[in-house]
């Protein structure tokens, strides 16, 4: 049967700027349910999202923020699948620890980072929208790992506030237009199985039409910008 949540090519085909395919790697435990990136499936649906046009970045597992050692593993058998090097990275449920998370992954030679959103809410969390460079207060070190600022998520409108997805139509749009007016970079969140096809807009879970059209809104804005400089 054809897999619902196959729905990868609708975003690569947004025709926007960078799409990024987070993929968590190797490990597998009670809250990390991908399938097994061994799996022939799995390292095709992989090497099919690297192409010229979608950077693959790893999404460093569950308990990776606890047991750093897991981040540069996980990094390796990425990079082994795709055969290239990952240089970005978004951590499993958002979870990381300062300045251990963020050194880790600069040791393992990520050097951009999109952990920094809140879960459970739209927003900014690191207060801006433009990414800035990790220094390190600690070590009194500024480093070249870039952080870029994430501000709206699909699933917490589904898992965590508990709204249909029609009702988190004004948020995108209200955070479209922050991040247009900063000048900034609009970074949001979303998982193939929420791009599943519904019949009605007004399904709680039609967050697939929530996607389309949050698209061709940043489109037009981004050909009158083009034509009016």
């Amino acid at each position: 049967k054809n897999d619902p949540t196959d729905t990868y090519n609708i975003m690569v085909c947004n025709n926007l700027q960078k799409i990024f395919f987070f993929l968590l790697a190797k490990t597998r435990t009670k809250y990390d349910r991908n399938i097994p990136p061994g799996s022939e499936a799995m390292r095709q649906l992989i090497q099919k999202l690297n192409t010229a046009d979608t950077h693959i970045g790893i999404h460093p597992s569950y308990f990776s923020s606890e047991k750093t050692n897991l981040i540069p593993e996980e990094k390796k058998y990425l990079e082994n699948i795709v055969n290239d090097a990952v240089e970005s990275s978004r951590q499993h449920f958002l979870r990381f620890r300062l300045p251990e998370t963020y050194r880790a992954l600069y040791k393992a030679g990520i050097r951009n980072e999109y952990s920094m959103q809140y879960p459970e809410m739209p927003g900014f969390r690191a207060g801006m929208c433009l990414p800035f460079p990790f220094f390190d207060v600690e070590a009194d070190t500024l480093t070249d790992l870039m952080i870029h600022p994430g501000c709206i998520m699909e699933t917490t409108f589904r898992d965590d506030l508990h709204l249909p997805a029609y009702q988190s139509w004004e948020w995108y749009l209200s955070m479209w237009e922050e991040v247009k007016c900063a000048g900034g970079e609009f970074i949001c969140i979303w998982h193939n199985d929420s791009l599943q096809s519904y019949k009605s807009e007004r399904h709680p879970l039609a967050f697939r039409s929530v996607h389309e059209n949050l698209i061709n809104v940043i489109r037009q804005d981004l050909e009158d910008v083009s034509k009016h400089g």
